[in-house]
């Protein structure tokens, strides 16, 4: 027996009408994931996966595989900006861990600034104990010339971390975007901006060890070739 998972299309609507088999094949109820709540990712077009090469090649669907556990990916394509209507969309998600990975599609870090706190504050109203991984964004070309909203933007989200922790939540983590993905990994980009599958695989081979941090578990280890 083999165990199988169908990834639907980042950007494509679908029906599954039908899956074939062998004449003769069985089909099972497959085992259970190691942990039984899902991880959720909110955020942009990185976050929805936008160019890698199929489904299976996200971030998301990479950290699964490799820790064994499932996820929801809510990565909105140049619409990650933190509305608290979507907010109270991903908190009403029972979820094992909250990755919030968001802000470079809005305008401005003082516009990242009015939502990010509140958007968390959202997230633990509805879910006090649930751990979040706030990621600060991963490095673009352009900051090579000069510092930029980015830049302003990573400082805005440490910011809202450490005022978090400081109160007493110490369910809340910081993960430095620019360490999972920087300008020495040049190759790993589509545009500058949005990771190729080589991408993805660094970006998931960053979040392992935070994600297995906070749900207690334990994955496959495997080497990244730069």
């Amino acid at each position: 027996m083999r165990r199988y998972t169908i990834y639907l299309p980042l950007y494509n609507g679908v029906k599954v009408l039908a899956i074939g088999v062998n004449e003769g094949a069985e089909i099972e109820p497959t085992t259970p994931f190691v942990v039984d709540k899902p991880v959720v990712y909110y955020g942009s077009s990185i976050t929805q996966g936008g160019c890698a090469s199929h489904p299976g090649m996200s971030y998301q669907a990479i950290l699964s595989r490799h820790l064994d556990v499932d996820f929801v990916n809510l990565g909105f394509s140049g619409n990650g900006m933190g509305e608290p209507e979507v907010a109270k969309l991903v908190a009403s998600i029972d979820a094992s861990c909250y990755v919030l990975d968001f802000g470079v599609n809005l305008p401005s870090a003082d516009s990242v600034a009015k939502v990010y706190g509140p958007f968390i504050d959202i997230i633990r109203k509805a879910r006090p104990e649930t751990p979040i991984i706030a990621v600060t964004p991963i490095y673009m070309v352009y900051e090579y010339w000069k510092p930029n909203k980015v830049t302003f933007m990573r400082d805005v989200i440490r910011k809202e971390v450490a005022r978090h922790r400081k109160t007493g939540d110490q369910n809340i983590m910081l993960v430095e975007g620019f360490e999972l993905l920087g300008p020495d990994f040049s190759s790993a980009f589509v545009d500058g901006v949005h990771p190729n599958d080589l991408g993805m695989q660094a970006m998931a081979k960053g979040l392992q060890p935070y994600v297995a941090q906070v749900l207690h578990v334990s994955g496959r280890k495997y080497k990244l070739k730069r």
